[in-house]
């Protein structure tokens, strides 16, 4: 049996005593200045340790499971057309200007009907030949330009889009889509003559990739067949 006393006197006017037992009840008196005492008792908590015994607290841990989950996402499909058109031109070297590209663009995309955020790169190369014939007549400088391009579909109706794309550029004739670039091309400030020679038929592929056209031979020699 432990006893624990502690005894408090504040200028002899009360005294607490405080008795503690470890099987037993806790008492507390309280003495107050006439001499009266004031008895206070608690039960104590009994340990389940046994005399002597140690104390052992057990607490179950919570469990916790967790799952390492993969989350697996589909990218979306994405295709390219990807085409090219031969020109002849009164200047050639205007049409490599970023105005002037990005209205090229715009008659592309209103030929395959499409918006022109869709077409995502357009490039010019122009050749110097020497025109004969109703070319001449018209009064054409000595230039050809080569213009390639390409229109990148994303999304699940890529696939769907990119080949009806492709059949509308596919299957346009010179005159419409030569009508389509000049006119874009006036309404950004550009004036220019504009004689679609070919249209090269454009591919559709899963990654971007460049146009190939056909080589071109700079010289003396292309020749209208109207001459």
């Amino acid at each position: 049996t432990t006893t624990t006393t502690t005894t408090t006197t504040p200028n002899a006017n009360a005294t607490t005593t405080t008795t503690a037992t470890s099987s037993a009840n806790a008492t507390t008196t309280l003495g107050g200045g006439n001499g009266g005492n004031l008895t206070t008792t608690a039960e104590a908590a009994q340990p389940t340790g046994g005399n002597g015994g140690n104390l052992t607290t057990t607490a179950e841990a919570a469990q916790t499971t967790s799952s390492d989950e993969t989350n697996t996402t589909t990218p979306e499909p994405v295709r390219y057309v990807n085409g090219g058109l031969k020109l002849v031109v009164s200047d050639c070297t205007v049409l490599k200007g970023a105005e002037q590209k990005e209205a090229m663009k715009q008659g592309i995309a209103d030929v395959a009907e499409v918006s022109k955020t869709l077409v995502s790169d357009l490039d010019v190369a122009c050749l110097s030949r020497r025109l004969r014939g109703s070319m001449r007549r018209l009064g054409y400088q000595t230039q050809v330009a080569q213009i390639t391009y390409q229109i990148k579909f994303q999304g699940s109706s890529a696939i769907d889009d990119a080949i009806d794309a492709k059949e509308k550029l596919q299957t346009a004739a010179t005159q419409p889509m030569a009508e389509s670039l000049s006119q874009a091309l006036q309404q950004a400030g550009t004036s220019v003559n504009i004689t679609v020679t070919e249209i090269i038929a454009p591919s559709m592929t899963e990654t971007a990739q460049p146009v190939q056209l056909p080589s071109t031979t700079t010289g003396s020699g292309l020749i209208d067949s109207g001459s």
